[in-house]
């Protein structure tokens, strides 16, 4: 993967750190900055003809109403996943899969258990449900 930024503390580079080593070469990160100016990144598996969207946030900080609606609507689609991933002051991770109509609030989960998410998806056998988390 590529560091976006120079900047070793951007929000961009703390994701790319945290799935480091998941997935494979030949997978395309995107910068969407042109979408409401925010962090959206796109990685896609040719190999099963997805495509992962991942809309990164610092605690605290709001999404507009705008790009929800355009990230549940992309979650509609079969071959889009997107999820929110929230950069939490504790070390946490939050997490909102776009596709979970009953979700009120982000998961809340450690490091392990989204690097373990991630890598499902990776090998095509992530299967989300919330009480398992």
């Amino acid at each position: 993967m590529t560091q976006y930024q120079k900047d070793p503390g951007s929000i961009r580079n703390w994701h790319d750190r945290l799935v480091q080593g998941i997935g494979h070469r030949g997978s395309s990160f995107s910068d969407l900055d042109v979408i409401e100016v925010s962090p959206m990144l796109i990685t896609h598996d040719r190999a099963t003809n997805r495509a992962l969207i991942v809309e990164l946030k610092h605690q605290n900080e709001r999404m507009k109403a705008s790009q929800e609606e355009t990230l549940r609507w992309l979650a509609t689609l079969p071959w889009f996943t997107a999820w929110l991933v929230i950069q939490r002051e504790d070390g946490t991770i939050g997490w909102y899969d776009f596709r979970d109509s009953e979700a009120i609030a982000p998961a809340r989960l450690s490091v392990a258990a989204f690097r373990d998410l991630y890598a499902q998806w990776w090998r095509h056998d992530w299967r989300y449900e919330r009480e398992a988390i």
